[in-house]
């Protein structure tokens, strides 16, 4: 069947035969400006056992106006045309009001090398030299550069939906730090006062109670603050750069300032490369880590080194102590949320500084990972991709 769709643009077919791909009809643009290559194509394709809705054009403008008209699944586009080339229209296509799911497949008889990287990277899905079109080659081409386009278009759906998730658990989070944080800092204050104006009449019981008290109200600060911590870097709103490690570990560094001091710990920086990262979620990994090595440190002072070595593709960093160590039981379960090796009364914590040092490397594309034995002190190690 064959049917005029516009005086001005082009002609469109139908294959009707039985689909392969369940009732689905793909529509498909054919932009070249050779009658007989725009024939074997639709040849072909009505050959085939998929059914395809086939539009043809001649010019970078007619298939312009074609995408704006239809929603296409995928597009042939040839690269020499009368009015431009395949990267012209690949931009313009881009730039323009047409849908922008289609899958494109270059096909050419005068490109080289450089013209497939460009049309790539601009977001063609495959490109066919036409002396290699052959009639299994190209339809299967055609059916694996548009699945190719589905799967990206519900990757990107999926992306945008997960971000809704993470917006929604960060204001959320927000909220209830916000409606939390008050009241504690009321039972802190109460607390004191209590201790300072009845602790004589209240006994010792009672002014252990309230100790106990004020003790367990900070550690739920604490805890309302990592959870804080951990919502902001499952909602990263960063732009990523190129800056030297060393500046974001010094910044994590003169956070920990007190605790270093109070526990007369030494903190020593190897030589570090400039890396492309997320500042404010690498200084909150770099201070976690190290923050944990100052407080299991044990009955040594604490001693921290900060390395890294070099490969070819990534940069590999080292934060060794010299503290408690960690048996090789729990070196997965330790980057777990709420893991915890010691209790509360051993050691303050929430269990979530592990688990936040993974969800910033996971961020990055890199690793994580722990060298360590009970008693002999850790070595954390991250991955950073160049």
């Amino acid at each position: 069947m064959r049917e005029k769709v516009n005086q001005d643009i082009g002609w469109i077919t139908m294959a009707a035969l039985q689909p392969m791909h369940g009732n689905a009809v793909y529509k498909l643009l054919i932009i070249d400006d050779s009658s007989h290559d725009r024939t074997l194509y639709r040849r072909l394709l009505e050959r085939s056992d998929v059914p395809f809705r086939i539009y043809e054009c001649a010019s970078v403008s007619e298939g312009l106006a074609i995408s704006r008209q239809e929603k296409m699944d995928c597009i042939i586009l040839d690269y020499r045309l009368p009015d431009g080339d395949g990267i012209d229209f690949i931009k313009a296509w881009q730039d323009g009001e047409a849908e922008r799911d289609a899958a494109i497949i270059m096909v050419t008889g005068q490109g080289n090398e450089q013209t497939a990287v460009d049309a790539m990277k601009l977001g063609a899905l495959d490109y066919i030299a036409k002396n290699a079109i052959l009639e299994g080659y190209f339809v299967q081409s055609i059916l694996n550069a548009i699945e190719r386009s589905q799967l990206k278009r519900q990757i990107h759906e999926h992306q945008k939906e997960l971000e809704k998730s993470y917006t929604a658990f960060s204001d959320f989070a927000h909220t209830v730090s916000h409606d939390l944080k008050a009241p504690l800092r009321r039972i802190q204050q109460y607390s004191k006062l209590l201790e300072q104006e009845f602790g004589e009449k209240l006994g010792q019981d009672g002014s252990e109670y309230i100790s106990r008290l004020s003790i367990n109200a900070l550690r739920l600060h604490r805890l309302v603050d990592d959870l804080l911590a951990y919502s902001r870097t499952m909602n990263m709103r960063e732009e990523k750069c190129s800056i030297p490690l060393k500046k974001i570990v010094d910044d994590a560094i003169e956070n920990l300032a007190d605790l270093i001091k109070k526990n007369k710990a030494s903190v020593v920086i190897k030589e570090l490369p400039h890396a492309t990262v997320y500042p404010a979620r690498m200084r909150d990994l770099f201070q976690n880590l190290i923050g944990n090595a100052l407080k299991y440190h044990g009955k040594n002072l604490p001693h921290i080194e900060i390395t890294c070595d070099e490969t070819l593709h990534h940069h590999l960093i080292s934060i060794r102590d010299n503290g408690l160590g960690i048996d090789a039981r729990y070196h997965q379960s330790i980057f777990k949320p709420f893991s915890r090796l010691h209790s509360q009364d051993e050691i303050e914590g929430s269990g979530l500084g592990l688990s936040i040092c993974k969800k910033v490397i996971d961020m990055h594309g890199g690793k994580i990972w722990v060298e360590s034995q009970d008693g002999e002190g850790s070595c954390f190690k991250i991955t950073l991709p160049k």
